[in-house]
């Protein structure tokens, strides 16, 4: 694998991470964000970072600007009103979101549940994009690192062999302070929330309101079911 950012010419991009693999997680999360102008959409990320720099109404303190500075966008660490700032600016960048969740009733856990997730992630990825070159961007993690290749590549050597397609797609691990990668985060941080046992109401209201109109697919893995915008309900 390279360790490389993916290529920003020609294709797409698809940028992935995970969320929830913490102890006393509610909910584990894989998330993809695909674009077909990663370019522009980093540039729209590193914007509203500037522009949220820029607002001294954000910071209570020179510490949290200067940390967020290092750093970029993590739902987790930011503001109230700088996560709100950004969740505006998301809805006019042009992105697909796919999201993978369990809640720890598959039977399945650590490792193995997240390969899973990518795999499943990765080659609808590849059927709906069976004609582009992709190239998926994996944030770095030291325990996933070696996986991410074999995941894509198995991904690939399925369709081909099952349906005969023959898709250009590799895999290269991203920095974790890569702009798009914010992205997954806020997808994957505001799906979390919204997907937990007992949601807040503005929760299920900000999943409900800001990523409809960017998200392709919900994947239910306890109850292995596929939800698409397009397709209903499917098995897996």
């Amino acid at each position: 694998m390279n360790d490389e950012s993916p290529r920003r010419t020609e294709g797409i991009s698809v940028f992935l991470d995970e969320s929830g693999t913490h102890h006393g997680a509610e909910v584990v999360l894989a998330g993809a964000v695909v674009t077909p102008h990663a370019a522009l959409m980093e540039a729209q990320v590193v914007a509203a970072a500037h522009d949220a720099i820029a607002d001294p109404a954000l910071w209570p303190t020179f510490e949290k600007m200067t940390a967020f500075e290092r750093s970029g966008f993590h739902y987790s660490a930011d503001q109230p009103s700088t996560r709100d700032q950004f969740l505006l600016a998301m809805r006019r960048m042009d992105y697909r979101a796919h999201v993978a969740f369990s809640r720890h009733a598959s039977g399945v856990e650590g490792v193995e549940l997240l390969v899973n997730m990518y795999y499943t992630l990765v080659r609808n990825i590849l059927l709906r994009y069976r004609t582009e070159v992709i190239v998926f961007a994996f944030e770095e993690e030291s325990r996933m690192n070696s996986l991410y290749s074999r995941i894509v590549g198995a991904a690939r050597d399925d369709v081909a062999n099952t349906l005969g397609l023959r898709v250009d797609a590799t895999a290269v691990r991203a920095n974790k302070r890569a702009p798009i990668l914010g992205v997954v985060d806020y997808v994957l941080a505001v799906a979390g929330h919204a997907l937990a046992t007992q949601p807040k109401a503005y929760e299920v209201g900000r999943f409900n309101r800001g990523l409809p109109a960017h998200l392709a697919h919900l994947i239910d893995f306890d109850r292995a079911v596929h939800r698409s915008s397009r397709k209903g309900i499917e098995l897996l």
